[in-house]
């Protein structure tokens, strides 16, 4: 349709070939953006569309399906600061039904969120910390949003996290560094415990940034 404007994000396979699309639904300068989950059958038709969204800007990123409920990660600006924020959904006569919504964490700095994945049971979301700019990692019981624990990168020059990915018990997050000597790519591996196993900084003879971050094996990304 023509309005409201619609941007997809993410999408996930369920339930026999249904497919789910999360996207960013901009109603206006009003009514900012909210999130949407607009639901296909294995032929593209329409079947179903649901939304969440407060009076402020709610920026989705991230839709997973886990032991039959639709989890959704993204940044909600409904406290004032950005936080991070988490939504569940089930299927239920043929649309997605709400069953938690609340922040991951929160604080009273501003964060935005650019990933999120499970490792086993604990959801990690990775976001940027607006000032100063940092990187910050928490793993999270997904229903209260308590942290099991968080980590934040320790460069001193602006740090923007940027993707992550999770292979078994180890987790690894790829983050852009502005250095006086150019952009720089860093890294973080984080084992299931939240202990930090590999947090690098390489050096290069020019700028480089990244864009995502893939495990190709047990022991390399």
């Amino acid at each position: 349709e023509d309005e409201p404007l619609l941007q997809p994000v993410d999408a996930v396979e369920h339930a026999d070939g249904l497919i789910t699309v999360l996207g960013m639904r901009f109603g206006g300068v009003a009514q900012a953006y909210d999130w949407g989950w607009y639901t296909l059958n294995s032929d593209g038709d329409f079947l179903a569309e649901t939304h969440w969204g407060t009076d402020a800007w709610d920026l989705p990123v991230r839709t997973m399906l886990r032991n039959d409920t639709l989890w959704s990660v993204g940044t909600s600006y409904s406290t004032g600061a950005g936080d991070a924020w988490v939504t569940a959904h089930v299927w239920v006569n043929e649309a997605w039904s709400l069953v938690h919504s609340g922040a991951v964490g929160s604080t009273s700095l501003e964060e935005h969120v650019v990933d999120a994945a499970y490792m086993g049971d604990t959801l990690l979301v990775l976001t940027s910390i607006l000032e100063p700019s940092r990187a910050q990692w928490t793993g999270v019981d997904p229903l209260t949003g308590e942290p099991f624990w968080t980590y934040e990168s320790g460069w001193l020059d602006v740090t923007n996290a940027i993707a992550m990915d999770v292979q078994g018990a180890s987790a690894v997050a790829l983050m852009n560094v502005e250095t006086e000597a150019g952009m720089r790519l860093a890294f973080a591996v984080i084992d299931a415990t939240g202990s930090v196993t590999l947090e690098h900084l390489p050096g290069s003879g020019v700028s480089v940034a990244g864009c995502d971050v893939q495990w190709y094996s047990s022991g390399d990304f």
